[in-house]
């Protein structure tokens, strides 16, 4: 193996017999399980979060759980999460921007680009595990500016969004 072949393409078979060529784009089932997996083992730790936990401790709580951190981000108020893919956002948000303590949070997940219009989320409310597909066109109708609707236009639900969110959404403990 040359030190080039490390950019070469792999080959996948795809739902049909052709051949399909991907640039290390993870194949679906795999992500579905990794993010079904990451989120419900977040909210787990979530779940039992104790007054006063501040942004370290969580942290440590996450990793234990085998969640880790995204490294490049630096926020005490926040915690972005490594779910291995850079078109999936995870992050733990604290409601009341307390250093100090991490008790009310909303954790979600959001798919952009390719899986764009994939949304999980868990808030300290109301504790219920939920998953959406949703559609900002639908939400913010259309823009008069046209850069505003082009960036809209990015957004709108992607096959391969939808196709991840029935993917987890089979796997269960979402609220229904």
């Amino acid at each position: 193996m040359g030190i080039f072949d490390i950019f070469k393409s792999k080959k996948i078979k795809g739902s049909s017999n052709e051949t399909k060529i991907s640039n290390n784009k993870p194949v679906l089932p795999d992500l579905a399980n990794d993010i079904h997996k990451k989120f419900h083992l977040t909210c787990d730790v979530l779940e039992k979060i104790k007054p006063n936990t501040n942004c370290d401790d969580l942290i440590k709580q996450l990793n234990l759980a085998g969640v880790s951190e995204e490294k490049y981000s630096n926020n005490t108020f926040e915690i972005d999460l490594d779910i291995g893919n850079g078109w999936i956002f995870s992050k733990i948000q604290n409601a009341n921007h307390s250093m100090s303590n991490f008790q009310k949070y909303n954790f979600s997940i959001t798919g952009i680009q390719d899986y764009s219009g994939l949304y999980l989320s868990f808030t300290y409310e109301d504790k219920k595990r939920e998953i959406n597909l949703v559609d900002h066109q639908e939400l913010w109708g259309k823009m008069s500016n046209p850069a505003n609707q082009a960036s809209l236009d990015q957004m709108r639900i992607r096959t391969e969004g939808k196709q991840l969110y029935e993917l987890i959404l089979a796997k269960g403990k979402f609220k229904k």
